[in-house]
């Protein structure tokens, strides 16, 4: 979010080597077992889950988006006076849509798992981990809808043409005001 790319590659770096760890950790026989425990292995079926989906965000999504963020910087995204580079966008879009549809898949994992154990620990830090990758899908969602309007609204597939009406809220209306003032824009090649 601050731009800084550099730090941010070093953060998923760091994300996905921590995550692989703790599922490598969290894997094997002794585990399993002890997750299916009637009655008692409900936060090590949790901690198995929520490793398992946090080394696939940390492998495959996090680096996906650091790519990404590297096509959408501003400095780049944007070209001399008015206009903006539609095809980092397009290119985008794909990988956005992938992100979401992997971080969907991660959160519907991490929510089925039980949440009300034994060990407040796991719960707390399960609800913790949810709320912020929801927050995130809400992010990406908007990210990837951005992505793929942007480039046909912004005359990528032929010259679009919008009706802009500014409103005076001074007399009422049932649109909220007086049509006070207007304008068309014209958008032709991402201009």
């Amino acid at each position: 979010a601050a731009g800084d790319l550099v730090g941010a590659r070093k953060t998923a770096q760091a994300i996905s080597s921590h995550a692989r760890r703790a599922h490598a950790l969290t894997t094997g026989p002794a585990w399993a077992v002890a997750a299916a425990i009637p009655a008692g292995g409900e936060p090590l079926k949790t901690a198995r889950t929520v490793t398992a989906q946090a080394d696939v965000l940390g492998s495959r999504v996090l680096p996906q988006l650091v790519r990404v963020s590297q096509l959408l910087d501003p400095a780049q995204l944007r070209g001399s006076g008015d206009s903006v580079d539609l095809t980092r966008i397009s290119d985008a879009a794909p990988t956005l849509d992938a992100a979401v549809e992997r971080l969907s898949t991660a959160v519907d994992a991490i929510a089925a798992s039980p949440g009300d154990t034994w060990l407040n620990t796991v719960d707390g830090d399960r609800q913790d981990l949810l709320a912020q990758l929801v927050s995130l899908q809400h992010t990406l969602r908007s990210a990837d809808r951005a992505a793929r309007i942007l480039p046909a609204m912004l005359g990528g597939q032929g010259v679009r043409h919008y009706f802009v009406a500014f409103q005076n809220e001074a007399e009422a209306r049932g649109t909220g005001g007086v049509p006070g003032a207007f304008a068309i824009v014209t958008a032709a090649a991402g201009r």
